[in-house]
C-alpha cells in the first residue's frame, strides 16, 4: 500500500499518494488542467502535469519533488532564486501564448485586458518548488487566467522581492540593480502601452 503524505497550505490539505498528488477541485478545474498539458506538450515542464480526477472528486496531479516555503526567510532571498523564479515565470508565459481559452472557460480569477498570456495569478514562493536554491515549478494554477504580463510580474515581485523587512546586503543590491535584462520587452511593452494597463488594473 502506498504511504500516504498530507500537506497543508493556506487554503487546501494535498495529500501525496507515490508520484502523484490529490487535492480539492475547483469549477475551473477542466481548463486549467487542458491549460497544463498545454504548457507541458509545448516544452514547459515547470508545473504539474494533470492525472484526471479520483472517485472522490480530487483533482489528481504530479508531484513535483523539492521545497516549498511558507515565508521568504532570509536564507532565500538569493540571486539565485530571484532570477530562477524570474526566468521560470517568464518561460510559463511564453509557452502560454498559443494557449487558446474557450469563451465558456471559468476561471476564477476576471480576464484582464490585454489578455496577451495565461497570467498564474498567484506567482509567490509558497507557490513555488525550490531544490538546491533555484526556482523548479509554480504549482497550484487555481488563480491562472488570461491578462497582461505585467500582471503576473509585479505580483511576483512584490512577492518574491520585498522591500521591507529582513534580508542579506547581496539581495538588496541585486533588487536595486534591477536585473531589468529578464524583462526588457516587456518594459519597453509597459512603457508604450499605459493607458491601457492603468485601465486593466
Amino acid at each position: 500500500m502506498t504511504e500516504e503524505q498530507e500537506f497543508r497550505g493556506g487554503v487546501h490539505v494535498v495529500r501525496r499518494r507515490g508520484d502523484v498528488v490529490h487535492r480539492p477541485v475547483s469549477s475551473a478545474a477542466p481548463a486549467i488542467h487542458r491549460f497544463l498539458r498545454h504548457l507541458h506538450e509545448h516544452g514547459f515542464h515547470g508545473a504539474p502535469e494533470p492525472r484526471g480526477f479520483d472517485g472522490a472528486g480530487n483533482e489528481v496531479l504530479t508531484f513535483v519533488d523539492g521545497e516549498v516555503p511558507d515565508a521568504l526567510t532570509p536564507d532565500l532571498r538569493t540571486r539565485e532564486l530571484l532570477t530562477t523564479a524570474a526566468a521560470l515565470l517568464r518561460g510559463l508565459h511564453d509557452a502560454s501564448v498559443t494557449f487558446r481559452p474557450r469563451s465558456d472557460d471559468p476561471w476564477l480569477l476576471p480576464v484582464r485586458q490585454p489578455a496577451e498570456v495565461m497570467c498564474h495569478g498567484d506567482a509567490a514562493p509558497y507557490n513555488c518548488v525550490v531544490r538546491n536554491g533555484s526556482a523548479v515549478a509554480f504549482i497550484d494554477f487555481d488563480a491562472v487566467h488570461p491578462g497582461p504580463r505585467v500582471w503576473d510580474v509585479a505580483y511576483a515581485a512584490y512577492r518574491f522581492a520585498p522591500l521591507q523587512g529582513l534580508g542579506n546586503p547581496a539581495f538588496q543590491r541585486h533588487i536595486a540593480d534591477g536585473h531589468a535584462d529578464l524583462y526588457e520587452a516587456d518594459i519597453r511593452y509597459v512603457r508604450a502601452h499605459r493607458d491601457i494597463l492603468r485601465a486593466a488594473f
